[in-house]
């Protein structure tokens, strides 16, 4: 097997893809099934050449494979395999690059791959989540894999790169700069191969903050841990113990619950966590019992560092104003910009509680309300190339050391799919049997309900009514809830014993069910995960719209998001007492699993 950039792994998935020496088809190995099969061969009209060692990585974003080669000459190229369609594409041509030796690495904070290189050559590029390519400076030596070793550090996002002169580099590629570290590489201490790089790879361990470095030579490997401090922020710290239990001794045993079970004396009630928040009818619901966070976006000191902007740039787009708000100082407004790609606008996110302790797994269940308003600017826009914008996702959560992001295996979405007008859900960021997986309900013999709690809302008819659609100027409310049964570990073993579930309501109307996923009505549902660490505990709020051209000069469009609160129980509607919609849906007819 051929290493050097030819392999590269989709985490959340558990999906190893490996391209052979030389080769234009590439092979993926699943690991939950142990089988290899090949991918479709490029073809030779997109790309009628390509190196003998060319870069390939993993786009979470994206959700693709990225293929960086030569082609001809000193120009290369970069493809890209997209699961979803099982179909190669040419992003973009012309690049200068040396030949072989390419390489393609992604940043898993900045959401970006850099790729280029090759013997010789000091051009390297920037791709991004929306698909533009950003010509680099020129690097201080040939980036390539017989001379350099290059790797991510997973705080900072700073490129990390060990050249074959023995000096150990940082490329920060927000500022396009390049920086000598004073540190001396321990790694090139000792016996060493030749060139010094052979024989070396690296890794980030996001779960520590620090890159691994294995350095094999004959008859012996050792390994390097390397943090790196410049730029790099401190990882979430752990939680705090108090000693409940009485014993003297603040341990594990005085932690109190983080969804369900006993605690020890002296644990409080939950409380809703920092902001405070304001507004009789809000702050009544965050006072229910359940409730383990609540935000109510009435300022921007508290609101801002938890909003990103979007990919590959630094103004924000989203704002607390106070002009318009369903409660409270103010809501957080995201600007839709003509001519915006993917990532439209940035995010805001939220840990379930601050000191990261509430983690919801097996057996555990919560809820999440949010207001959320729409522009008819934003509504009434059929986007060029979009799939549908988001509203929010809700995934694995930080942990001491360990920061995730959206795309995760555990994710579950609301999502205006298609640019339908009305939202669905699907669950998991193309890693539940490789999959994109949509909870929509089979109808035989041929039809599937987009909305199974909502009668006659299927897609051979997919429009509102009867599907609970949008509705422009009002503040609707979104409840989202999710019990997890058995964690599903992609072995095609199936238990359909969790639940997913979301309500939605017009402005001053009780809540709908419209979506159900529950093992009571036969629709239990699988929730994938394959790692005993990863729990429920974040989510996004954001208008993110894959595929979506910036080619496009749309109208711009705008989204407020207000009173967001995390429970572990049904929360009331806005300006009620308790009278959303309960009763349960009519009895389903005719359904199968999917």
């Amino acid at each position: 097997m051929h290493g050097y950039h030819h392999a590269a792994i989709n985490a959340g998935s558990g999906t190893l893809y490996h391209r052979p020496y030389h080769d234009q088809t590439v092979r993926k190995y699943t690991i939950g099934t142990k089988t290899w099969i090949d991918l479709p061969t490029i073809p030779s009209s997109m790309m009628g050449y390509t190196s003998a060692a060319a870069g390939v990585e993993y786009f979470p974003e994206r959700q693709s494979l990225i293929f960086a080669s030569i082609e001809s000459g000193t120009s290369g190229s970069v493809l890209e395999y997209k699961e979803q369609t099982g179909q190669w594409s040419r992003i973009a041509g012309g690049f200068p690059m040396g030949d072989p030796h390419n390489i393609a690495e992604y940043n898993p904070i900045h959401h970006v791959v850099i790729f280029g290189g090759g013997n010789g050559s000091r051009n390297l590029y920037k791709l991004n989540s929306s698909g533009q390519v950003t010509n680099l400076s020129l690097a201080p030596f040939p980036i390539a894999v017989q001379s350099t070793i290059l790797t991510v550090d997973p705080v900072s996002g700073t490129y990390l790169i060990l050249n074959n002169d023995s000096t150990f580099w940082a490329y920060n590629v927000t500022t396009d700069t390049w920086q000598q570290l004073s540190t001396a590489p321990a790694i090139f201490s000792g016996s060493n191969n030749n060139p010094v790089v052979h024989g070396v790879i690296a890794t980030s361990i996001s779960t520590y903050g620090v890159t691994m470095f294995v350095k094999c030579t004959t008859g012996s490997c050792l390994v390097y841990l390397y943090k790196h401090a410049t730029g790099s922020a401190p990882p979430p710290p752990p939680p705090t113990i108090t000693d409940r239990d009485g014993d003297g001794v603040p341990d594990s045993t005085d932690q109190c619950p983080d969804a369900a079970g006993s605690a020890p004396s002296g644990c409080p009630a939950p409380a809703p966590s920092s902001p405070p928040v304001t507004g009789s009818d809000f702050q009544s619901r965050c006072s229910a019992s359940g409730v383990i966070k609540c935000f109510g976006f009435d300022d921007a000191a508290s609101t801002d560092p938890y909003v990103y902007p979007p990919s590959g740039q630094t103004q924000k787009l989203g704002v607390v104003v106070s002009d318009i708000k369903a409660s409270g100082a103010g809501s957080l407004r995201f600007t839709i910009p003509a001519n915006s790609g993917s990532d439209t606008s940035g995010s805001f996110w939220q840990n379930f509680s601050n000191d990261l302790s509430v983690q919801i797994g097996e057996g555990q269940e919560f809820y999440y309300q949010w207001r959320q308003r729409f522009s008819p600017e934003f509504l009434n826009t059929i986007f060029a190339g979009g799939g549908g914008w988001k509203q929010s996702i809700v995934g694995e959560g930080d942990r001491p050391g360990s920061i995730a992001y959206s795309c995760t295996q555990l994710e579950i979405v609301v999502q205006n799919t298609l640019q339908r007008g009305f939202p669905q859900m699907y669950h998991s960021c193309g890693a539940k049997d490789g999959q994109y997986q949509p909870l929509d309900v089979a109808v035989p013999p041929t039809d599937f309900a987009l909305q199974n709690a909502v009668p006659g809302c299927l897609y051979s008819t997919r429009s509102v009514p009867p599907c609970v659609g949008y509705k422009p100027n009002q503040w609707m409310t979104f409840q989202v809830h999710v019990k997890v049964g058995t964690w599903y570990k992609n072995d095609g073993v199936y238990h359909n014993n969790s639940t997913i579930q979301l309500w939605v309501a017009e402005e001053g109307q009780p809540s709908r069910l419209v979506i159900d996923r529950n093992p009571a009505n036969g629709t239990g549902y699988d929730i994938a995960n394959n790692d005993a660490a990863a729990k429920y505990g974040k989510l996004w709020l954001l208008p993110y719209h894959t595929g979506k051209s910036s080619a496009q000069t749309n109208p711009t469009g705008y989204v407020w998001y207000d009173d967001l609160i995390i429970s572990r129980n049904k929360i009331t509607d806005p300006g009620s007492s308790g009278g959303s919609d309960l009763r349960p849906p009519s009895a389903p007819v005719n359904l199968r699993v999917q």
